[in-house]
């Protein structure tokens, strides 16, 4: 509420959570849709040890309850090596759906983007099957930040480490995912 209570007519007590694997689940960044959905990304842990992390989204109403039909009722969850994280999640105007984050194997990370249909399944347009993945750097490179500009490209920002430095990186890809050769030095 404006006063800084919470809003009892979100899902009864004003916060939500929800379980996605027996282990560790954090949401790291939130958007709203138009009609009033929210989705939240971020990392989901299916091995207690932590070893393995996938990217998960859920979506909900406005009132907090899960949307079922988004996913396997509500979640979305998406494996592409040992260590995916969202770190950004931004809505196109077309209703698709752009994560950011990183994905590799130890001790090679990536910055790696990936776009959703509203449905929750992977926008098989995009990248390739729906996923970029963007060597920036030597090792381990993160993509922490998105945005999508008004026609339709994204710029994405993070770090990644080059020379044996950790860097601010900049990336900018076109609509379709592809790196935008004009920017910088080869779209990076």
């Amino acid at each position: 509420n404006i006063d800084g209570s919470l809003d009892t007519s979100f899902d009864a007590e004003g916060k939500v959570t929800t379980m996605i694997s027996i282990h560790s689940d954090y949401a790291a960044s939130v958007t709203l849709q138009p009609d009033g959905k929210i989705i939240a990304a971020g990392t989901v842990y299916f091995v207690a040890d932590g070893s393995n992390a996938d990217f998960g989204l859920v979506r909900y109403f406005s009132n907090g309850a899960i949307d079922s039909s988004f996913g396997i009722n509500g979640i979305v969850t998406t494996d592409l090596s040992s260590s995916d994280y969202i770190h950004s999640i931004k809505m196109q105007s077309d209703g698709k759906i752009i994560v950011a984050g990183m994905s590799g194997n130890n001790p090679e990370y990536f910055f790696t983007l990936l776009r959703y249909n509203n449905s929750g399944d992977l926008d098989t347009t995009f990248g390739i099957d729906g996923i970029v993945t963007i060597n920036v750097g030597d090792d381990i490179e993160y993509a922490t930040e998105l945005s999508i500009l008004p026609d339709g490209s994204i710029i994405v920002s993070g770090s990644a480490y080059i020379d044996g430095y950790k860097r601010f990186c900049v990336v900018k890809l076109n609509s379709e995912g592809n790196v935008d050769p004009l920017f910088g030095i080869d779209g990076i």
